[in-house]
């Protein structure tokens, strides 16, 4: 707090009188008080009026003086500028001794609001340049406000942002790295609309190259490099949209990008760049890409990733417009240049059998069946499936179908195979028959550590609505967590079913000690609450806590959580 003498209404109403307080209140209200300075007794402002004036204010223990410039003051009476700079003093002074009872930034702050700009303009300058990071932001701040930016120096500043060569490779190093290379870059992309357009793309395909070069010694499997890329991304894209460029010129300059090594870190191509080609510049694009591709000999069974890598980036693109186009026939051409493994051959017969074309499905899966690769070949049983019934091959496709659901049990393919029957007019009880096979996979895998087969069998249940069946094996049986919470909700109105359930499912999660799960158990534990409506409920929900926070109670973070819910 001041020793001074307080600013009252009273005080400077006494000094002035009442129309020069008034229009020094309206002065003070409007802003109009500029660079107000303090040393010791002696306050000195400017206020902008007719013209600006300057104003000298003296303030002791007893007494307030003020001169300015001004006709009406004549440097010796207390005129309106006075009181509007006498104002602005209080509501400083007022600021400064709240800041003063804060913490230690608060009082530093009052402490920097009582200096005078010469001085904090030194303080800051050192500061700034004893930090590379922060010398790069306020040189931009000071060029942009000054008007000298131009290119050259813009690049200086994005060679100094991104250094090459650190070798990073811990998280830590790594975020801080990249978070200094973001808030320059930045700062940057908000000032590439002051500059042409061709002399942004270079900026940013230069700022591009940087991170890539700069990735060979960083290893940032942490993603950290995606902010600075998305900056770099969304103001190339709008350079592009700028340029006075030939639409031939701007097709060969992406489809030279497109090709780079640092092209990974690029915004897609071409669609990124539609609006800034328009159709006839797409077109153009595409035609170069068709060329190359064109003059590319069909690969042969058994190539290599070198050999492979030409027709990637190419074949993607050409991909890209003909399903956008639902060209099906340009998909298969595609497909039939590059294809060399069973995936391609899969991929082939799928798009064969959308052209309906059933002949050449027939021949692709006669590919997949001699490749010897046993994992994946229920693919191709699907396809195979899928074609028996575009044929309307029903005893076929059935026939296939069971033996792809007898390999594992999934539900889907269960669905799959009721649909079949039905087509087929099959009248065999496939859900006893299902259900049989599964408890039979289930004893005999009795001791398995993670019992797939009783999973499988309890989602057999609860899907047809078998519930008491689904309890039975819930109660008796090792099963997954989901399933169990799945089958409580579904018994929800029978609390005395659904509740040793749910408590299952959050001690579950507790016992995973981690803070997610903790969180997950939470929320449940309040989902429960939710629907316990009556006394006994209730009355079980809070003896339920209650063992939890004793049975659980070395699990600091989870009774936090519990007792800030409950």
């Amino acid at each position: 707090m001041t020793d001074k003498l307080p600013i009252s209404n009273e005080l400077l109403l006494r000094l002035a009188g009442k129309p020069a307080f008034n229009r020094g209140t309206d002065y003070f209200k409007g802003g109009r008080v500029r660079g107000l300075r303090q040393h010791r007794n002696k306050i000195t402002a400017e206020v902008e009026g007719t013209e600006t004036y300057q104003v000298t204010l003296k303030w002791t223990s007893k007494q307030l003086d003020g001169a300015c410039d001004c006709p009406a003051s004549e440097g010796f009476d207390f005129c309106k500028h006075c009181v509007a700079v006498a104002l602005t003093l209080r509501e400083t002074q007022a600021q400064q001794d709240q800041l003063m009872k804060g913490g230690p930034e608060n009082r530093i702050k009052a402490y920097l609001l009582k200096q005078d700009k010469d001085k904090l303009a030194t303080w800051l300058l050192e500061l700034i340049e004893s930090d590379r990071a922060l010398s790069q932001q306020w040189s931009l701040r000071a060029d942009r406000a000054l008007g000298v930016l131009d290119a050259k120096a813009l690049k200086k500043n994005i060679t100094a942002a991104i250094p090459y060569n650190r070798n990073l490779y811990r998280y830590n190093q790594v975020r801080s790295y990249f978070a200094q290379v973001e808030t320059i870059l930045e700062q940057l992309c908000d000032l590439t609309d002051q500059l042409p357009a061709a002399d942004t793309l270079k900026l940013v395909d230069y700022a591009l190259q940087r991170i890539w070069r700069a990735l060979d010694t960083i290893d940032d499997s942490g993603g950290f490099r995606y902010g600075s890329v998305e900056l770099l991304q969304t103001t190339h894209i709008q350079a592009c949209q700028r340029l006075d460029w030939p639409k031939q010129k701007l097709a060969e300059y992406l489809l030279e990008i497109a090709f780079d090594n640092a092209s990974d870190l690029y915004p897609e191509i071409p669609l990124s760049y539609t609006n800034a080609l328009g159709d006839s510049g797409l077109a153009l694009f595409y035609d170069a890409v068709q060329a190359k591709w064109d003059a590319l000999p069909a690969l042969k069974q058994g190539a290599g990733f070198d050999q492979k890598w030409p027709y990637f980036r190419l074949e993607h693109m050409l991909e890209q417009r003909a399903r956008l186009d639902n060209d099906i026939s340009t998909l298969i051409k595609l497909k039939q240049k590059t294809a060399t493994n069973l995936r391609d051959y899969q991929e082939l017969a799928e798009l064969c059998l959308q052209a309906d074309d059933f002949e050449a499905v027939e021949a692709w899966l006669a590919k997949c069946r001699l490749i010897r690769e046993t994992d994946y070949q229920q693919r191709t049983d699907r396809i195979q499936v899928s074609l028996f019934k575009a044929k309307a091959m029903w005893p076929d496709a059935l026939d296939r179908q069971w033996r792809i659901y007898a390999k594992d049990f999934n539900l889907d393919d269960y669905l799959v195979l009721l649909e079949i029957a039905q087509s087929a007019g099959d009248e065999r009880d496939w859900r006893e028959t299902a259900i049989q096979r599964l408890q039979q996979q289930a004893r005999t895998n009795k001791k398995s550590l993670y019992a797939p087969w009783n999973n499988k069998l309890l989602e057999f249940y609860l899907h047809d609505g078998a519930i008491d069946q689904a309890l039975a094996i819930a109660t008796n049986e090792k099963v997954s967590a989901e399933l169990v919470l799945e089958l409580a909700w579904k018994v929800s109105n029978e609390p005395d079913k659904a509740f040793p359930l749910f408590q299952r499912v959050v001690e579950h999660s507790i016992r995973q000690t981690k803070n997610t799960a903790y969180r997950d158990a939470i929320k449940l534990l309040q989902e429960m609450a939710g629907v316990m409506k009556s006394r006994q409920q209730q009355q079980q929900m809070q003896q339920l806590l209650a063992y939890l926070r004793q049975e659980y109670r070395a699990k600091r973070n989870f009774i936090k959580y519990l007792n800030e819910a409950f």
